[in-house]
């Protein structure tokens, strides 16, 4: 199962991303309109899905022969990934879309009267510039009197040894600081 799913990855992340760069649009593309852009594209050669029996009850994926299985797995696992990976990311869209009007006498749908305006989250390609960089931490700083165990953790210890180590690292580092002076 996991070379299947390694290689269901590979083949379905490349799909995506050859569909979300040949349908570039300053709307982006819906999940669905991916999912669908994807089932339309050819599957590589070198993708042999596994044989599996699917004749067992329960839900199975509604295209198991293909990179890009189900929805689902579109969703949970490969627009994740492209979007850990700073690829891609999901943003709000207005769109214009004809809205139907029903008539509420005869119960049936009319043709659209006028176009409306829709939220829509989609997903767009980033730009190179626009991608996050990478948080580089920076370095811990250095306490006074580090080497004799100042700002050490010692909740490990009992109430007594605490008290004790306390002073006893208190006294180290003020002698280091006496040292110093000289």
């Amino acid at each position: 199962m996991t070379l299947y799913r390694n290689e269901a990855v590979r083949a379905g992340l490349s799909l995506v991303k050859k569909v979300i760069n040949a349908n570039l649009t300053p709307a982006g593309l819906t999940t669905t309109e991916i999912y669908k852009l994807v089932r339309n594209e050819p599957v590589s050669p070198d993708f042999q899905p596994p044989e599996r029996d699917y004749s067992k009850t329960g839900s199975q994926p509604p295209h198991p022969e293909h990179p890009v299985r189900s929805i689902r797995y579109l969703k949970k696992t490969l627009l994740p990934m492209l979007q850990g990976n700073g690829l891609i990311k999901m943003s709000p869209v207005t769109r214009t879309e004809p809205v139907v009007v029903q008539d509420k006498k005869a119960g049936k749908f009319g043709a659209p009267s006028s176009t409306g305006q829709r939220k829509v989250w989609a997903w767009r390609p980033l730009d190179p510039n626009e991608r996050p960089k990478p948080k580089i931490p920076s370095p811990p700083k250095r306490v006074f009197g580090e080497e004799v165990g100042v700002g050490e953790d010692w909740s490990h210890l009992n109430s007594r040894r605490r008290r004790a180590r306390e002073g006893k690292v208190a006294k180290d580092a003020w002698g280091l600081k006496k040292e110093l002076k000289q």
